[in-house]
């Protein structure tokens, strides 16, 4: 029987449970220490076994802008209409800006 889509297989679970147990060890930690004091640490070393206990970190970030309308910026567009988007977005931050350096009246 096939395990469910997306779901991690028993080397991969077994894997990052045995990372986790290792990495959290007083040994490790002392030893880890120590490379680190004396400069002979392989970083690849670290990076493979935080990825296999903690994940792989996410390469992307998503920003959102709540009640602005934008358009979107994709290859169709001309280079003046994103120009044009552009100086449409650094106007309205100077309008925001300014507004948050008004002072208000209590």
């Amino acid at each position: 029987m096939a395990r469910p889509a997306g779901s991690l297989n028993t080397r991969t679970l077994a894997g990052a449970a045995w990372a986790l147990e290792f990495l959290n060890s007083q040994e490790y930690k002392d030893s880890l220490m120590r490379r680190i004091k004396n400069d002979t640490l392989d970083p690849r070393v670290e990076t493979t076994l935080i990825t296999l206990a903690y994940g792989k970190p996410v390469e992307r970030v998503e920003a959102k802008v709540e009640n602005v309308p934008m358009g979107t910026l994709d290859a169709d567009k001309a280079p003046q209409d994103i120009a044009n988007e552009v100086q449409q977005l650094a106007a309205l931050l100077t309008v925001v800006q300014k507004q948050e350096e008004t002072p208000t009246v209590n």
